[in-house]
């Protein structure tokens, strides 16, 4: 478990969002694709975090009529299926010897 503070993060605003895809990525795990109601942007959000200053990057969603039900989602890059795959794929080639 990695605490910090990021910089910026007491900018971040209230956004109404609704998931917009959800894939099962494996037995436990299911990465969710979010998007704002009403096309607005997200602060500060991106689709990848290229370095680990990023790492525990989260949001807190709930639903407006069971406000005190909240859920932490976190961005996490190597969940994304297709990365997730080529992930699996390069440790397979590495541990059973292959040049990859």
């Amino acid at each position: 478990m990695i605490i910090g503070h990021l910089e910026g993060q007491g900018e971040v605003k209230p956004v109404k969002i609704r998931i917009a895809e959800k894939m099962t990525v494996n037995s436990i795990a299911n990465s969710f694709k979010f998007e704002t109601i009403g096309g607005g942007k997200v602060k500060n959000l991106k689709h990848w975090y290229s370095d680990l200053t990023m790492i525990g990057r989260h949001f807190l969603l709930y639903s407006e009529d069971m406000v005190k039900i909240k859920r932490q989602y976190t961005i996490c890059n190597s969940i994304v299926p297709h990365v997730y795959e080529a992930l699996l794929k390069l440790c397979s080639e590495k541990t059973s010897g292959q040049k990859a």
